[in-house]
């Protein structure tokens, strides 16, 4: 499962999916499906720990590529 997530998600490259896809997998899927299924996915936890992680560094990336791009178009405009 997370070798066929991974390449999907760290080519995701806009920033209101990835915010998106943070809080799906955070409150729904983390939160409330596995709270509500209990031991039978407990096994998908960490997988999907893993797959949270590398969204949000990949959230954090390109953020501070679109900040620095900004910052840098705006600086040199003035």
């Amino acid at each position: 499962m997370y070798d066929t997530l991974r390449p999907r998600l760290i080519y995701e490259g806009n920033i209101d999916s990835l915010c998106e896809l943070v809080d799906i997998l955070k409150v729904e899927v983390l939160g409330e499906q596995l709270s509500r299924r209990g031991e039978s996915i407990a096994g998908l936890r960490p997988i999907l720990q893993r797959i949270l992680a590398d969204v949000h560094e990949r959230l954090a990336f390109c953020a501070r590529t679109h900040i620095r791009e900004e910052v840098s178009f705006c600086v040199s405009i003035y």
